[in-house]
């Protein structure tokens, strides 16, 4: 079995949008929190540091009308996440082809 990493890149944060602060990422309806939103952060050193701490990640997609979540390995290189993936994987040949997907990091404390 042949693995690679497969690189997915986030949308850049360099677009226009406005955000709440300096290094602070855009805030968008997808990105609100609702509920306890005053513990939400939106400045990337926090968020890269979650990223750099993490020990594993879920990702999950829609697949068939159905929702489907793997653990992966990752990293963090720059403004994008790296994930672990062989390239035979339909899951990741469907991320590759752009399908929107949720990253959940598991992190330890």
């Amino acid at each position: 079995m042949k693995l690679v990493y497969y690189m997915v890149r986030f949308v850049s944060f360099d677009d226009g949008m406005e955000t709440k602060a300096e290094g602070a990422l855009p805030l968008t309806e997808q990105t609100q929190v609702r509920r306890l939103a005053h513990y939400q952060t939106t400045e990337r050193s926090a968020l890269y540091s979650v990223l750099d701490e993490g020990l594993a990640a879920n990702v999950a997609i829609v697949r068939d009308s159905l929702p489907v979540a793997l653990p992966v390995g990752f990293a963090r290189d720059g403004d994008s996440i790296l994930l672990h993936g062989s390239t035979g994987s339909d899951f990741f040949r469907r991320l590759a082809a752009g399908v929107p997907l949720c990253i959940t990091v598991v992190s330890d404390g």
